[in-house]
């Protein structure tokens, strides 16, 4: 990370590394050299059926959003 950050600091604005499996074994990794690891959660949502289905799924202050 430190390596990345001294070529990244003059091209990069900001660096978001995006969680595309399990990163707890490798989190703490982050933190130490300036990172913040922060959870996220994703939905999936089956697509192969009526519309009027998929938006009775979703929540009313959700659909406001």
């Amino acid at each position: 990370m430190e390596h990345y950050d001294s070529v990244a600091e003059k091209k990069a604005i900001y660096t978001q590394i995006r969680n595309m499996w399990d990163q707890n074994s490798i989190s703490s990794l982050f933190v130490p050299v300036g990172y913040d690891f922060i959870e996220h959660l994703n939905f999936l949502i089956n697509l192969n059926r009526p519309i009027d289905l998929i938006w009775s799924d979703i929540h009313k202050s959700r659909k406001k959003e």
